[in-house]
């Protein structure tokens, strides 16, 4: 392969940890074709002989053999600190070069790793919109590994490459940063739907002294830029710097995937359209949210503690009048954290109704600029429903999904209808007779022994009022569907059609589309 990606390592003061590095990434494929620049931070006090004496055993560690085809060493007289160090070491690069490959010194690397990263950015150079190769993927089980990348609306900092055309959109002054604490919508998408809190470090970066980190502010860049990073189906990268010694690592690493990393896996299958695989993302921040949810138990488990001793010293006729109050005052369902996990909600989109994904693995995924008043449930650990934008469900609406619902772009859905794509029961009675009982013994319906077809609302379509829908139904592109109606099978585009079962009374022609 030529032309191969020159990469930029960065070290400071951590000679064990920079060994694991060197020799995981002198043990790639083509390590022996590849230029290494490693930009070593100078101490933080000259004073202290034990920080000097580490910043020296470092760099004699790369001195100490040709981990790639050449290396070269820049040492930094004074310490500059990561964030600086690696802005202006990925800038040298990509000025000169046009391309970079940036590791630290806490990165364990599959063999695959510089192939992939090489793949990649020479697939992707003229696309504006990936912004990022990512080598680090969470440890999510639900993602199928076979060989293959996906896009997702995120960064990753653990083992990345770009091209010079991304960096120069890198901003370091964060610049319109802001609005993020006046937009809340905007803040929610930020912070990957409120699944990791990127906005207040963000706050931190720009205006205290908490923080400093290239990675938040690169993260704005892309997000603001609104672009792509490609990431691996499962990580060729681990993490080894969680034990106190690095800058920002000073816990454990809450993803951590040294049981699962496989130092021969290799990337070898790509997208070929440049669009985000909506459902991985939805896994990751779903991931996220409960890798941040298991952090914090303690806080939960004294909140819960709270609810409960005010529940048992407040008089039963204050918490019923509360109750009256919210309802009367606060009409709005309010949505918690946990119904929009393994959901994604666009920009612009507002939820008034309920999500509720009944069995960890079920997808919600909404578009841009939605109105949601009803109710959407997934039933099953495979049940999926996919909202197009500019979509409208009224109140009283039900979605409820074992398998699949598509409403597309446009679609109009009016309220008190029903959209089901399984008959909720099977028809014989012996295999439905004990449902009752499951439900009231807290068991989860066997949707198994249920029939059930994916059913599809296309681009435009209006469902009338107190509409049903049955399994296997297709809704023709610009169909109106009326009042009352029972869909019992495909309505044909751009028709009007009513009656139980639902029969086409016209055509909608050309001119009034």
């Amino acid at each position: 392969m030529s032309n191969l990606s020159p990469i930029a390592l960065f070290v400071y003061n951590r000679p064990w940890h920079t060994r694991q590095t060197l020799e995981s990434l002198a043990s790639n494929d083509l390590a022996d074709q590849s230029i290494l620049y490693v930009f070593s931070d100078g101490p933080k006090n000259i004073d202290n002989n034990e920080d000097l004496h580490k910043v020296n055993e470092v760099r004699t560690l790369i001195k100490s053999r040709l981990w790639c085809k050449e290396v070269h060493l820049i040492e930094s007289e004074t310490n500059r600190g990561l964030a600086n160090s690696v802005i202006r070491g990925v800038t040298e690069i990509v000025n000169k070069f046009g391309i970079v490959i940036v590791l630290e010194d806490d990165l364990l690397l599959s063999n695959g790793f510089i192939k992939y990263m090489n793949d990649a950015l020479s697939k992707y150079i003229l696309d504006d919109k990936v912004m990022q190769i990512s080598g680090y993927n969470f440890p999510i089980r639900n993602i199928p590994q076979n060989n293959s990348a996906f896009f997702t609306s995120m960064a990753s900092s653990w083992g990345w490459a770009t091209w010079k055309r991304a960096w120069n959109l890198f901003d370091k002054f964060a610049t319109g940063y802001e609005i993020l604490k006046t937009d809340k919508v905007l803040a929610r998408k930020f912070d990957l739907n409120g699944t990791y809190p990127y906005s207040s470090m963000l706050y931190k970066q720009m205006e205290t002294k908490e923080l400093d980190s290239w990675a938040i502010r690169w993260w704005w860049s892309i997000f603001k830029n609104k672009g792509l990073t490609l990431f691996p189906d499962k990580s060729l990268v681990s993490n080894i710097g969680f034990d106190k010694s690095g800058t920002h690592a000073i816990r454990k690493n809450p993803y951590a995937i040294s049981s699962q990393f496989d130092n021969n896996y290799s990337i070898t299958r790509f997208p070929e359209g440049i669009d985000e695989h909506i459902s991985y993302s939805a896994k990751i921040e779903k991931y996220l949210f409960e890798k941040g949810r298991e952090n914090n138990d303690s806080k939960h488990l004294n909140m819960s503690r709270i609810k409960s001793i005010v529940k048992q010293i407040t008089p039963p006729i204050i918490i019923s009048v509360a109750r009256i109050i919210q309802r009367r005052v606060f009409h709005r369902p309010i949505i918690s954290s946990a119904q929009l996990i393994g959901s994604v909600v666009g920009t612009g989109t507002v939820i008034e109704g309920q999500i509720d994904i009944r069995k960890s693995g079920g997808e919600i995924i909404i578009g841009d600029a939605c109105y949601i008043a009803g109710k959407i449930v997934t039933e099953t650990e495979n049940g999926k429903i996919t909202i197009g934008r500019n979509v409208f469900i009224g109140g009283g609406t039900l979605l409820d999904c074992v398998e699949s619902i598509i409403v597309e772009d446009d679609v109009l859905i009016s309220y008190q209808c029903i959209i089901q794509d399984s008959d909720n029961h099977n028809s014989r009675y012996s295999l439905r007779k004990n449902d009752t009982a499951d439900w009231l013994n807290n068991k989860h319906h066997n949707w198994k022994i249920v029939p059930s077809k994916p059913v599809k609302i296309s681009r435009g379509a209006w469902i009338g009022a107190g509409v049903y829908i049955l399994k296997g139904v297709t809704v023709g592109e610009g169909a109106v569907v009326g009042a009352a109606s029972v869909v019992t099978k495909d309505i044909p585009a751009w028709t009007v059609v009513a009656g139980n079962p639902a029969r086409v009374i016209k055509d909608i022609p050309e001119h009034e589309r």
